[in-house]
């Protein structure tokens, strides 16, 4: 993150097979978005965590559902610190069928 402020993420998983419950863990803070879900080959979550902007979807077959319901209890709204970041993705089963994206807007704190 090159800005001067925290900022929200947005995070794309793709799956190429199935797997269940995906969790990105952000090593810099210590916490984890997990979403409580099984996903099929061609299925992708987006999870967005920009204030204003939070939520949760997943497309299968160009259908949106609403996920937000799916967020594991002890998940975080994971945010990008300034500086370097290192994100660790996981799944309770099949992550090697899973890629993940993840993106942010630079924030710059200003006068």
């Amino acid at each position: 993150n090159p800005g001067s402020v925290e900022s929200g993420v947005m995070i794309e998983i793709k799956a190429t097979g199935a797997a269940t419950n995906p969790r990105v863990y952000h090593q810099n803070t210590d916490s984890y978005f997990k979403v409580n879900t099984s996903l099929q080959s061609g299925d992708v979550l987006y999870i967005d965590t920009r204030v204003d902007h939070k939520q949760v979807t997943r497309i299968r077959s160009g259908a949106k559902t609403n996920m937000i319901a799916s967020r594991d209890l002890g998940s975080s709204w994971l945010t990008m610190e300034p500086g370097e970041n290192v994100y660790v993705l996981s799944a309770s089963s099949g992550v090697s069928n899973l890629t993940c994206h993840i993106s942010s807007i630079t924030n710059l704190e200003g006068v």
